[in-house]
């Protein structure tokens, strides 16, 4: 009794699955396999960007990050990363310039002293 309500169940639930179920199969592989290649890709634009800053080697970094950001839109890790770089860039090229003043300077006497250990003995 109980192989034949099993039976009958098996039988209406094939009834009902769709003949062009390979065709549904192949779409969803192909929807897989682009989901893993776009992340896989993510993850070596991620993973050049983290290596170009340690050569620091920013604007390299940047672009990486940049990719990395337009294959996952919104993602913060890519977001922090480029805001990161960004920051390094800007601060190093306000720290490379050197700052000419004209004219002389405004204390010319020495700087360095010796103490009163001498003066004494």
């Amino acid at each position: 009794m109980k192989y034949r309500f099993w039976a009958s169940y098996l039988l209406a639930a094939l009834a009902f699955l769709p003949f062009e179920s390979v065709s549904t199969t192949q779409v969803l592989a192909t929807s897989v396999y682009q989901l893993a290649q776009a992340k896989s890709a993510y993850t070596q634009y991620m993973l050049n960007g983290y290596n170009e800053t340690k050569r620091r080697n920013y604007r390299k970094a940047l672009l990486n990050f940049q990719q990395a950001e337009r294959l996952r839109p919104g993602d913060r890790y890519a977001t922090a990363a480029i805001r990161n770089v960004t920051g390094y860039i800007q601060r190093g090229s306000s720290r490379n310039r050197i700052a000419f003043v004209p004219g002389r300077p405004g204390r010319v006497r020495s700087a360095g002293t010796r103490g009163s250990c001498f003066q004494t003995g």
